[in-house]
């Protein structure tokens, strides 16, 4: 997933790469920023699209992988980024299943968007650890309402 951070004060941002989740990065990089971080997006990709993204914002750049406030980064920020974290994971993990494409989430509200990951995670329970016939019966309105 990549991620776009910026500092409240610096107002620079911070283009960056995880397989974690996004919370976790943010606060293993807050430990070590004098600077309040705050998510302000994330897209699918991986290490090349980051990289392209360092290229493509390179005139911007300041240090490391943090870029100065530019409007054409925060353009693509608005344009191209999903902007609540949690929702950025369900997306990320539904993307990464295969199972739904980034541009398809995006004609999504964030309850349908969360509903398909929650379905999601029951059929990885499923395929993990099968039901017995009667847990199934148990769970089938609830997985019934999220598919």
């Amino acid at each position: 997933m990549i991620y776009f951070l910026q500092g409240e004060k610096t107002r620079r941002i911070k283009i960056g790469f995880t397989t974690r989740l996004i919370r976790s990065r943010i606060m293993a990089l807050q430990t070590g920023s004098p600077d309040k971080l705050r998510f302000v997006g994330a897209c699918p990709g991986d290490e090349r699209v980051e990289r392209e993204l360092h290229f493509t914002f390179r005139e911007h750049h300041s240090h490391g992988e943090w870029f100065n406030e530019a409007p054409e980064l925060t353009h693509h920020i608005k344009k191209h980024c999903i902007h609540d974290m949690d929702i950025a994971h369900d997306v990320d993990s539904l993307v990464a299943s295969g199972e739904k494409t980034y541009e398809h989430l995006l004609t999504l509200d964030s309850k349908e968007i969360h509903d398909l990951y929650m379905a999601h995670l029951v059929r990885e329970m499923e395929d993990r650890y099968p039901l017995t016939p009667r847990q199934r019966k148990l769970l089938q309105p609830a997985t019934q309402k999220v598919r």
